[in-house]
């Protein structure tokens, strides 16, 4: 499955349990390192860097997620809805 499918499976579940999300990769207002999906769950932020199995995120990457998680949000590398659901 290709990390767009995996998006969209992603965004698609998160949206039908209500959650707020927003894809900021690919916009002209992303920071370099954003996760793919930042997204409002049950009143947290979450930064979801989704990636095709065997891939880990960036050094880039890792650095903002701990930025989100330093200001009281989540961060997590999802290779799939599993983890997500898992994680959520």
């Amino acid at each position: 499955m290709s990390e767009a499918a995996i998006q969209r499976e992603i965004i698609k579940w998160l949206r039908e349990q209500g959650a707020y999300v927003y894809k900021a990769v690919g916009t002209a207002m992303a920071q370099v390192g954003t996760p793919d999906l930042l997204v409002c769950w049950q009143g947290q932020m979450v930064g979801i860097e989704v990636k095709v199995p065997g891939k880990d995120a960036t050094a880039m990457q890792e650095l903002e997620m701990k930025k989100i998680v330093a200001a009281g949000g989540r961060a997590m590398v999802a290779h799939s809805l599993v983890e997500v659901r898992r994680v959520l």
